[in-house]
């Protein structure tokens, strides 16, 4: 067979794992839902603060001007927020990757 001009032939080892790329694609998407679990599960005012600063990336003194409430308060409800989440993982069996 003849190959047209500027055509190289192409090494089957040097192409992307599909399965590899499938299955990391699977757990990326698993601990996306998790994460997502676990801030949807998280009291009200947890979720605006921790949605807000670690998901949008809001500095403690926007989201503070966000929700009307002081900086203290941000910083407070995103310690609670990070405990409740790790708790949330732990009970899910996510805990091998978090310490005490």
């Amino acid at each position: 067979m003849e190959r047209s001009e500027g055509m190289t032939e192409i090494d089957p080892a040097a192409l992307p794992d599909d399965a590899e790329s499938t299955s990391e694609n699977l757990a990326r998407e698993e601990e996306l839902q998790a994460l997502m679990s676990a801030i949807e599960s998280l009291p009200e005012r947890c979720r605006q603060v921790v949605t807000l600063r670690k998901i949008y990336g809001l500095s403690q003194k926007e989201v503070a001007a966000q929700l009307c409430i002081s900086e203290h308060t941000v910083e407070a409800q995103a310690a609670i927020g990070l405990r409740k989440c790790i708790d949330f993982f732990r009970r899910h069996g996510y805990g091998r990757h978090f310490r005490a």
